[in-house]
């Protein structure tokens, strides 16, 4: 018979595999990491490093450095720095949202997430000198932005109890 024997119990071994605990997410990210320092110190102290961070990487990279390893890693550790402000934002949920609408709140959270992701490419490329080939504008703009976002998360409360603001 064709066929017979493609899907067998001795052929796969997941289906022979003790029973585990298997996440779809890794064990280790810098969101998750950021989560797990923001319960510690607290969300906002994480939000203002990561805001600050982002806002003066953008800066170095505004004044358009000669291309190379050091401008690389400035963008890594630009990107490390959102992501250490993403995992700081869902750890501000949790104290700050009434317990019943937390689902919610992180979906909608998740959501402007999503949609912040697609934005900024969209801004740097309108915002592209092509005839130099430079993206200074679009970086002068997350730099204006991160800086007052920078001021709003300085302005709002912290979400640990008895956290002083």
């Amino acid at each position: 018979m064709l066929g017979a024997g493609l899907v067998s119990t001795t052929s796969t071994p997941w289906v022979q595999a003790p029973a585990r605990r298997y996440s779809r997410s890794p064990r280790w990210s810098p969101g998750r990491s950021a989560a797990r320092f923001s319960d510690r110190v607290g969300p906002k102290v994480i939000s203002l490093i990561s805001l600050a961070g982002i806002v003066s990487l953008a800066y170095i990279v505004g004044q358009q450095p000669p291309e190379g390893i050091l401008t690389g890693v400035t963008f890594i550790l630009m990107a490390a720095a959102m992501g250490l402000g993403m995992g700081a934002v869902f750890a501000w949920i949790g104290p700050s949202t009434p317990k019943d609408k937390v689902g919610a709140v992180t979906g909608v959270v998740a959501a402007a997430g999503g949609l912040g992701g697609d934005f900024p490419p969209l801004v740097m490329g309108a915002t592209c000198n092509a005839e130099t080939n430079s993206y200074a504008l679009g970086l002068w703009l997350l730099v204006i932005v991160g800086a007052a976002a920078l001021v709003v998360a300085g302005m709002l409360r912290d979400a640990r109890p008895g956290a002083k603001v």
